[in-house]
């Protein structure tokens, strides 16, 4: 199953949940959110972002998630064990 999302500062606390997709592969989802997520933060700037400045962070993260949750392999190109 999926799980929510939590974001803690000293002023914001957020939990998200992200929308659920049935998965072709989860190999890299995690790295995936985590670029998204940070990259949309760091763009975001402020010392202490908004709710709203993580908010689309985590969007971010979640789209990053879904494009390699809908690719087997996590790279388009997995190969079975019996390879």
């Amino acid at each position: 199953g999926h799980e929510h999302v939590y974001y803690h500062s000293e002023k914001i606390r957020i939990t998200w949940q992200p929308e659920y997709i049935e998965p072709v592969d989860t190999l890299g989802a995690g790295d995936a959110f985590l670029t998204g997520f940070m990259l949309s933060l760091l763009t975001a700037k402020p010392s202490e972002p908004s709710e709203d400045d993580v908010l689309r962070a985590m969007t971010a993260g979640g789209t990053a998630a879904r494009h390699v949750l809908n690719h087997y392999g996590a790279f388009g190109f997995g190969k079975s064990y019996s390879e």
